[in-house]
């Protein structure tokens, strides 16, 4: 019987995604100052997923 097939080789060849992006740019400084908690409590009653995914 064979070994399964190992898929983390092609993870590996790819950029960190900080490694990609700026974090010194404004939208992403941006991005940690949001209260993504706070959105994620209000948008809940509405039935938006914030996740991007619906149930």
């Amino acid at each position: 019987m064979s070994r399964p097939r190992d898929t983390r080789q092609k993870d590996l060849l790819r950029p960190a995604l900080d490694q990609i992006i700026d974090l010194k740019h404004p939208l992403v400084e941006l991005a940690g100052k949001i209260d993504w908690g706070f959105l994620e409590q209000w948008s809940a009653p509405l039935g938006v997923d914030t996740a991007g995914i619906k149930d």
